[in-house]
């Protein structure tokens, strides 16, 4: 559903991949409140392997007290047709 960036971000040199989308759900079920808990769907050095560069590319996700706070970065949208499911794609 989230894509390769989103299940498995390239790791440094030897470093496995990243699953963002599991790291954010485990940190956040255990009550991790981090400013870090950032999923991009951009990566600069695959971008220009894209079909087409996701619309909502980065979503900022915080916890205050027992209240989930999300902030999605868009770079465009049609606006009758995929903001309503874009943001509930996150």
């Amino acid at each position: 559903c989230y894509g390769v960036i989103g299940r498995a971000f390239p790791g440094i040199e030897d470093d496995e991949p990243l699953d963002q989308y599991k790291k954010i759900v485990t940190d956040l079920s255990n009550g991790v409140d981090d400013r870090r808990e950032i999923m991009t769907f951009n990566h600069p050095n695959l971008i220009h392997r894209a079909c087409l560069p996701a619309c909502m590319h980065t979503h900022h996700f915080n916890l205050l007290g027992d209240d989930l706070y999300l902030e999605s970065y868009q770079r465009s949208s049609d606006y009758a047709l995929g903001q309503p499911f874009n943001h509930f794609q996150v």
